[in-house]
């Protein structure tokens, strides 16, 4: 079977789009030969395609799902803990600038002086 593979198929797959993914598989002079697919027999082979790219797409979410678990703080200690040295980390890549450092963490400035001074970084 010919066609797309890899990500640029599931891209394609995902939009659910037949007629780009036609487009994108057609030969840029086409035969003028009988062993030429008609219309109907290329969708009808899109289709099982997008069908086994869908059925590939899906192993490979649920592969990605068992291999990274998704974990987080699980106690407040361990929040705080991780959260102070996401404040150093941004202080350290600003070289102190603590509002560069409030737009790389996502916060507003105020807040990121009240954390400072709860965790008495300076």
């Amino acid at each position: 079977m010919t066609g797309l593979h890899g990500r640029a198929a599931c891209a394609w797959v995902r939009h659910g789009d037949l007629i780009h993914l036609m487009a994108a598989r057609a030969p840029k002079s086409a035969p003028a030969n009988d062993a030429a697919l008609s219309e109907r027999d290329e969708l009808l082979q899109l289709r099982v395609e997008v069908r086994l790219l869908r059925a590939e797409n899906e192993r490979l979410w649920a592969e990605l799902a068992r291999s990274r678990p998704i974990t987080g703080p699980a106690t407040r200690a361990e929040l705080r803990e991780t959260e102070l040295e996401a404040i150093r980390a941004a202080l350290v890549r600003t070289r102190g600038n603590k509002r560069a450092a409030a737009v790389d963490l996502g916060m507003p400035l105020r807040t990121l002086h009240r954390r400072c001074a709860e965790y008495g970084i300076e």
